[in-house]
């Protein structure tokens, strides 16, 4: 706004421009009359201040008010009617408006307040001024408006309030509202300036005339809200009230300072400093201006919204520009990497080739089948001491076992005179399970594949064989939960055949009694059961 905005205040006889600035509204060059002179001091300040924002406050005597009520019709019938009814009280001005009224009564019935400008001829012409330069017109509007924004904070639970002001030297603006709104303005005429009695017969006419037109009784109390600054002092307002003494009881006058719209402001703030500022905020909405009048607004408004939208657009690109860099300095190091590798691999395959080369006789076919054995079996060829550690790790949980020997065979299954070796009995007496090789004698070569020996014998002292050997029971079924693994017992550490029994007899004492051996198969993944 600073800076900005200009504000044509709008009289009977002149007119003065006022610009915001250092925090205050100022009159450029003072009142200027409605001839050759004052348009041409117009037509200059135009173009020297063609982007700023324009508006016109009107306080013309020829501004014209009716009251009408209209019955409850739908939208498009009420504004066909409305807009007849303009054409018919306000033949001559396109400045007119129909503004809604709000009523009390119980019926559906619409109240519209009719208002129009009169005297166009003057109007016409600073228009044409202002659109000639293309100066962007935020709107036109009536003192008699303004007045009514501010009835609202100052007199709303009056019913009948009577708002007074001189914001043109002269001229003294009366508006009368009650709780609906605004329903009558005219303005009176002073000869002298500051006379009490003259105001005070104003004041009275104007009640006379709201009583004769039933807009207030005999008796209602009309609120007279003086708004003093500048143009009263206290020597006025005492002799307003004495002018008024004899009416004290119908009328009641109130003398309302400017700084009770703002607590903030200057000491030297008036009401026609509030009311320019009020205008320049947006604070009051168009009353007069046509739509073709205000095309240099919307065209600023459009033109403002693609300013916005283009720094928005701008500002994504800029943000997505900042995106992609920081994606390209990631992806320059995922490249450079790539790089080295491809580099390491050319080189090595250069090597590789150069290695070829010395042998002419080389199969690549069998190469090949080097490169997949190595990659299928060597890789991950059976270790026999990541098999003790696994092995180890399960007997932890059985400590009444006791292992005195662990072999590891790979690829092939140990004979059984392998097996029974260091166990009391000769190789060729078969073990309980039958033998582990095919009929040949010989089992079949399965690469990846594992076995191992598990020998040892059960700690029990005579009567607890049962429960070592419900322990020895649960080491073979903890080894058969691994995958790829099956378990044979070689040798069981007492008799489980029909013939013998659980006793404690001197045979079940005898330690060689309470030996066991056990074969632990783990073949690699894909392989099937040895033969």
């Amino acid at each position: 706004m600073k800076n900005r905005s200009l504000i044509i205040l709008a009289g009977n006889a002149t007119f003065t421009v006022w610009k915001r600035a250092d925090g205050a509204w100022h009159a450029l060059a003072g009142a200027q009359p409605y001839d050759d002179s004052g348009y041409a001091f117009l037509a200059g300040l135009a173009q020297s201040h063609a982007r700023a924002v324009w508006r016109i406050l009107l306080d013309q005597v020829e501004e014209e008010f009716q009251l009408e009520v209209l019955p409850a019709l739908g939208r498009s019938d009420t504004k066909a009617l409305l807009a007849r009814k303009l054409e018919q009280q306000f033949r001559g001005t396109p400045y007119r408006i129909a503004t809604p009224v709000k009523r009390r009564q119980a019926d559906k019935s619409a109240g519209f307040l009719l208002s129009a400008l009169t005297r166009r001829e003057v109007l016409d012409q600073l228009l044409a001024i202002l659109l000639d330069a293309r100066c962007v017109l935020a709107g036109i509007h009536s003192l008699a408006m303004l007045l009514q924004v501010w009835q609202k904070k100052l007199a709303a639970s009056h019913p009948h309030s009577l708002l007074l002001g001189e914001f043109v030297p002269g001229q003294v603006r009366q508006t009368y509202c009650q709780h609906e709104g605004l329903l009558f303005s005219r303005q009176a005429l002073l000869v002298q300036k500051g006379h009490a009695d003259e105001l005070a017969n104003e004041i009275r006419r104007t009640r006379q005339y709201l009583t004769t037109l039933r807009q207030m009784a005999r008796d209602d109390v009309l609120e007279v809200l003086l708004l003093c600054d500048p143009w009263m002092g206290p020597a006025d307002e005492a002799a307003l009230r004495t002018a008024l003494q004899g009416d004290a009881a119908q009328i009641r006058l109130h003398l309302v300072q400017s700084l009770v719209l703002d607590a903030h402001a200057k000491q030297e703030s008036d009401w026609l400093q509030a009311a320019l500022t009020l205008l320049a905020s947006g604070g009051v909405p168009n009353q007069y201006a046509t739509p073709g009048m205000l095309r240099f607004l919307r065209l600023q408004q459009v033109n403002s919204a693609l300013f916005i939208l283009g720094g928005s657009v701008l500002l994504g690109a800029l943000l997505a520009s900042a995106s992609l860099l920081s994606g390209l300095s990631d992806r320059e190091a995922d490249y450079a990497l790539a790089q080295r590798t491809l580099m390491q691999t050319l080189k090595e395959k250069q090597r590789v080739d150069g290695l070829l080369a010395t042998q002419p006789n080389l199969d690549p076919l069998w190469v090949r089948d080097v490169t997949v054995l190595a990659e299928r079996s060597l890789s991950s060829w059976p270790d026999p001491e990541a098999a003790a550690k696994a092995t180890s790790r399960v007997l932890l949980e059985f400590p009444s076992l006791q292992i005195d020997r662990f072999e590891w065979w790979q690829g092939r299954a140990p004979e059984n005179a392998a097996i029974e070796e260091g166990s009391g009995r000769s190789a060729d007496t078969p073990a309980q399970s039958g033998t582990t090789g095919g009929e040949t004698g010989q089992a079949e070569y399965a690469p990846g594949a594992e076995y191992f020996i598990l020998a040892g014998a059960l700690r029990a002292q005579a009567g607890e064989y049962r429960q070592a050997m419900q322990q020895f029971e649960q080491l073979m079924a903890r080894t058969r939960q691994f995958r790829h693994v099956t378990v044979e017992a070689i040798k069981w550490p007492i008799d489980v055949s029909s013939a013998g029994h659980l006793g404690g007899d001197s045979k079940q004492a005898d330690p060689e009694q309470r030996e066991f051996v056990l074969l632990v198969r783990r073949l690699a993944p894909g392989q099937g059961a040895p033969q």
